[in-house]
């Protein structure tokens, strides 16, 4: 695992030995089945096109969360191709959706799918800040929630609250970094002096609370110990399609021949 502060990798979900593949969740306002019939509605036509092969679809199941989310290595770089729906232990129905790409999940393009075909979205991310300007290796911190909803006729609207580290090292607020109307409780503490302390694991927690969402808590996924994988045919492409190995992910391509020289995370 790589290094940097204990206790804020303590506190992320399966605390952190999955990172990062559990770095970046998005959850849909609807069932499991619905989802996954609606993802490769759009995704699979496209594959379809372009390759003439159909994406696969099958049940998987564990007798841990953690068991069902080894079944997405190895990650990849350059397209990702294997996308697991969970359902959730939600009060309502909420299904889980996370990716094998390499460096974290981003799950942007997917919240706004959804929420132009008239289901709303939430993701939840979180990366501690690691980052060794010595060896030039690490994870950049970023803690954000993301919320993309129904707007119109295949339209959407979007807000997002958290922080990260920029390119200059440095901690931003995301978004305009001041209060803004919000369709959900915004936590932001805007008088903390420290710019991370201004949206804090705590702070997210809260956030995803108010839909329903345990997003850190692993008795939340999958409660009857299977989700269901879709599966990417598309030919990968020479020297950019590469295998990943978790300790390789979590170290930010170190020891990988052609990654180890990919510094950073945003």
């Amino acid at each position: 695992m790589p290094r940097g502060d204990r206790a804020g990798w303590d506190k992320l979900l399966l605390g952190g030995r999955l990172f990062p593949i559990t770095s970046t969740w998005a959850f849909f306002n609807d069932d499991v089945q619905a989802c996954v019939d609606s993802f490769v509605a759009g995704r699979g036509r496209v594959i379809y096109e372009r390759t003439g092969c159909r994406v696969t679809v099958r049940r998987i199941e564990g007798p841990t969360l953690e068991d069902i989310l080894l079944q997405l290595l190895p990650l990849t770089s350059g397209i990702t191709r294997k996308y697991l729906f969970l359902p959730t232990a939600a009060p309502e129905p909420w299904t889980a959706f996370v990716k094998n790409d390499w460096r974290g999940a981003d799950v942007q393009g997917e919240l706004i799918a959804f929420a132009c075909r008239g289901v709303t979205g939430v993701s939840v991310s979180e990366f501690p800040n690691n980052y060794d300007r010595a060896t030039n290796f690490g994870y950049w911190g970023q803690r954000k929630m993301e919320v993309a909803y129904p707007h119109g006729d295949f339209d959407y609207e979007g807000h997002s609250l958290g922080v990260r580290v920029n390119d200059s090292a440095r901690w931003e607020m995301v978004g305009l970094g001041e209060p803004y109307p919000t369709p959900f409780p915004d936590p932001t503490d805007y008088t903390a002096r420290r710019i991370p302390d201004r949206f804090t694991h705590e702070h997210l927690a809260q956030g995803a609370a108010h839909f329903g969402l345990r997003p850190f808590d692993e008795d939340f996924y999958a409660p009857q110990g299977w989700g269901i994988l879709v599966e990417d045919p598309e030919p990968r492409q020479p020297h950019w399609d590469d295998d990943i190995t978790l300790d390789q992910a979590q170290h930010n391509g170190k020891g990988h021949p052609r990654l180890g020289q990919w510094h950073g995370w945003q």
